[in-house]
């Protein structure tokens, strides 16, 4: 990964533009995209809600569930992937949701093809993850707004109707509660996203309402 980052820096530094790295996993590609931050290079990174969650040791067993690409890293990646979202460098968080079925999975680990569900989870796991990490609820949901909200639309260059609640434009807005705890059932959900790393000890709200061009949810 820091081979990849590195030389794509390079050519960045060199040609100019601008530059988003989707997936970052690693305690040491973000020190060198945090580097070239400080030197005014016009550059992104986003990491996936699984690596800040998981370890390379909920790999024991060979646990297809936690199959990912890239592959689930350290605990000192996933702490320096927690710090980067506290404090910035890290500027979205994506659901990498690519759900396999229980068939798909059921099969020898090295033959596994990766990916998990994980859009159903997204927000409740990043905010578990982070309070995990000592975050106060108050700096959670902080950091939970700027990358899953004003970040990715600054990162896509969203217009300036996009990016938050404007008089006279389609209102986008999730309502959730940060006091009550719901456990997901794979009952409940389609056949396609039953294999899922197990979410339980991360779930911390509970989403209630979501409005999104001008349609609305309960």
């Amino acid at each position: 990964e820091l081979l990849r980052i590195a030389r794509e820096l390079d050519i960045l530094s060199y040609a100019g533009g601008r530059l988003h790295f989707p997936v970052v996993t690693t305690a040491a590609g973000l020190e060198a995209i945090l580097a070239a931050k400080q030197k005014g290079l016009q550059v992104t990174c986003g990491t996936t809600v699984h690596h800040l969650c998981w370890t390379d040791e909920d790999l024991n067993g060979f646990n297809s569930a936690m199959k990912l690409s890239p592959p689930l890293r350290s605990k000192d990646d996933r702490f320096a992937l927690r710090e980067a979202v506290l404090n910035g460098v890290v500027d979205l968080v994506v659901s990498d949701h690519r759900p396999r079925t229980p068939e798909e999975h059921d099969v020898d680990f090295i033959v596994v093809k990766p990916g998990v569900a994980g859009i159903h989870a997204v927000g409740p796991a990043l905010l578990g993850a982070l309070t995990d990490h000592g975050a106060t609820i108050d700096e959670a949901l902080t950091a939970l707004h700027g990358v899953l909200v004003t970040g990715p639309r600054k990162v896509y260059a969203a217009s300036e109707a996009e990016m938050g609640l404007v008089e006279g434009q389609p209102a986008e807005f999730t309502v959730f509660s940060t006091n009550e705890t719901r456990i997901p059932k794979s009952a409940s959900r389609a056949p396609n996203t039953l294999c899922t790393p197990d979410t339980a000890h991360m779930l911390g709200q509970v989403v209630g309402v979501v409005t999104t061009r001008g349609s609305h949810w309960n």
